[in-house]
Parts: structure tokens; C-alpha cells; sequence
């Protein structure tokens, strides 16, 4: 339990939703008004200090190095939580899409194993880290996407500019080798790809193009 005055921890042998615990009371008494003000934050460890120390340790080692050794800490962490297979295909391999076989609103879910992508798609219980659609305006497919440089990287993998942006297909499938994503292109639908309005579409990209990632 955790307040302004302090913290004060207490043991309970099983997680249930009827669970009681006591606590030792904080230095001074136990802050009463201050609960009933500003309440009170409560923190589970299930796995004890010791076993949480350790996996914060472990989830830091998911961010750290770069290489080969970063893809397999990366990709055994989300085979252990059952959202990547036990022996996922090896990355480096690259099967390049004509242009001419993408639609608009066509989506691109896409991962890099880098400890950023795998902690969004372990909270959102999926494989995705970042998402992508394409567009095509005139004869030029574009891909478009909200990017942002990573705050763990100190090398940018993914070039400027950020924020709302659109990139020519050629050139971003090159630069998502360069940036060692999986890419997944899941195909609109034939009923809402038939739907889809591209006036509409780049009179709101017009109006966004180069608007700041969403956390700003």
C-alpha cells in the first residue's frame, strides 16, 4: 500500500477476489485523512520482491544491446507469454510486394523486436507494435503511419520527419529492412475496399500530415 506518508507491504497466500490484507501501520500511525483524501495505491508483486527484482532485470535486458542477441531475448519473451511460436520464422528474410497488389486501406501491422514493439504487443495480447495503411494517390502508393523517434534508441532506425506522415512504398520497404521490422499486410476487405474514398482520405492526411505522435 502505498500513500503520500509512506509505504507499508503485507503477504496474502492466494490472489482471490475476496483476498483480506492487513497492514503494519506507516511511521506515525496510519494516515487515516490522508486515504480518505487522495486514497491509496496499491501494488501486487506475485512474484515476491526478490522474484520481481529479478523481472524487472529481465524486462531492462529486452531494451539493451542490439543485433541478434536482441531478437532472440525479444522473441523468447513472447513465446514464453504464447503470442509468438516456439520457433517463429527467421527474421532477414524479405519478400518484396509489387505495388500493384496493395489497395488502399490495405493494413500493415508491424513489430520489431527491439523491447519497445514487444512490450506494446504483450499489453495488447497481440503481435503488433506499430501500425501502418497504405494509400494509393494518383499513381503513387503511399504508406502511411504516426512515427516518432524511440526514446531507447540512440541511433534512430527510422529516418525524420515524424509525427503523420506518408512515405512511397518503394522507399519504405527499404527502410523497414533497414529498421529490421515484420511486417504483416493484411488486405482490406473487397466490401469496405470498395468503399474506400480517396478524396476524403488526403483531405484529412492534408489537413494532419506532420502532426505530432499521439503522446505529445
Amino acid at each position: 500500500m502505498i500513500t503520500s506518508y509512506g509505504t507499508a507491504f503485507a503477504e496474502v497466500g492466494e490472489l482471490t477476489p475476496d483476498v483480506e490484507a492487513r497492514f503494519d501501520p506507516l511511521p506515525g500511525g496510519l494516515p487515516v485523512e490522508d486515504v480518505r483524501q487522495g486514497g491509496m495505491r496499491v501494488t501486487v508483486l506475485p512474484c515476491g520482491i526478490l522474484g520481481t527484482v529479478d523481472n524487472v532485470l529481465a524486462t531492462v535486458n529486452l531494451f539493451l544491446g542490439d543485433g541478434e542477441g536482441l531478437v532472440e531475448r525479444n522473441a523468447e519473451f513472447l513465446s514464453q507469454r504464447g503470442l509468438f511460436p516456439k520457433n517463429p520464422v527467421p527474421y532477414g528474410k524479405h519478400q518484396y510486394i509489387p505495388a500493384s497488389q496493395i489497395r488502399s486501406g490495405d493494413y500493415l501491422a508491424i513489430l520489431r523486436l527491439d523491447g519497445l514493439d514487444p512490450m506494446i504487443a504483450f499489453g495488447s495480447g497481440g503481435q503488433t507494435g506499430h501500425s501502418a495503411v497504405a494509400a494509393w494517390r494518383g499513381d503513387t502508393l503511399y504508406i502511411i503511419e504516426s512515427t516518432d523517434a524511440d526514446p531507447f534508441t540512440p541511433k534512430p532506425y527510422w529516418p525524420a520527419p515524424y509525427g503523420v506522415i506518408k512515405t512511397p512504398w518503394d522507399q519504405w520497404f527499404q527502410q523497414a529492412i533497414n529498421a529490421t521490422y515484420h511486417v504483416g499486410l493484411l488486405p482490406i476487405s473487397r466490401a469496405l475496399g470498395d468503399k474506400w474514398n480517396e478524396d476524403k482520405f488526403w483531405a484529412w492526411f492534408d489537413k494532419n500530415e506532420g502532426l505530432a505522435y499521439g503522446y505529445k
